[in-house]
């Protein structure tokens, strides 16, 4: 559905189950089988996007097989099998899906390095915070004991 230009290949596993059908039904059986498959391979890719041909391809098995052995039946041919092979872009698609494929990467690894470097912010400054803390609880405990050294020694006094 996306109008790209790929090349598809397919193989097909068939076996003849009535043989006069498969001989007065049609002129070339195994070309008439081919061009079948052709066309049926054609619009099934032709209602996938270009991403989803590429994931799809079980789903597009299994509907060619369902879809082939019902348009064989007249002919007295059983379609056992259907596989997709190969799905190839032409050049130019493959060249656009390389860089988009390294433009995800440089993508990640940006929001990689930034959530690194927002953890370590994150960190340096509670590193920061608890220092000040500490630092605060030492003061306050150094005035509390200068207080209490005071306290002793008044009490000494009087």
């Amino acid at each position: 559905s996306d109008n790209a230009p790929l090349a598809a290949d397919a193989v097909v596993y068939w076996r003849i189950f009535d043989a006069e059908k498969a001989v007065y039904s049609v002129v070339d059986l195994q070309l008439a089988i081919q061009n079948l498959v052709l066309t049926q391979l054609r619009a099934e890719i032709g209602k996938l996007t270009l991403d989803m041909t590429f994931s799809a391809r079980e789903q597009v098995n299994k509907v060619l097989l369902e879809e082939l052995d019902v348009a064989t039946d007249p002919w007295g041919v059983k379609i056992t099998r259907v596989e997709v092979r190969d799905i190839i872009p032409n050049r130019e698609i493959l060249k656009a899906m390389e860089m988009q494929m390294a433009a995800e990467r440089t993508k990640r690894a940006s929001i990689i390095k930034s959530e690194g470097e927002r953890e370590r912010s994150i960190n340096e400054a509670e590193g920061k915070a608890r220092s000040r803390i500490i630092d605060a609880e030492a003061a306050a405990k150094s005035v509390t004991l200068k207080a209490e050294a005071e306290a002793s020694k008044l009490e000494k006094e009087a």
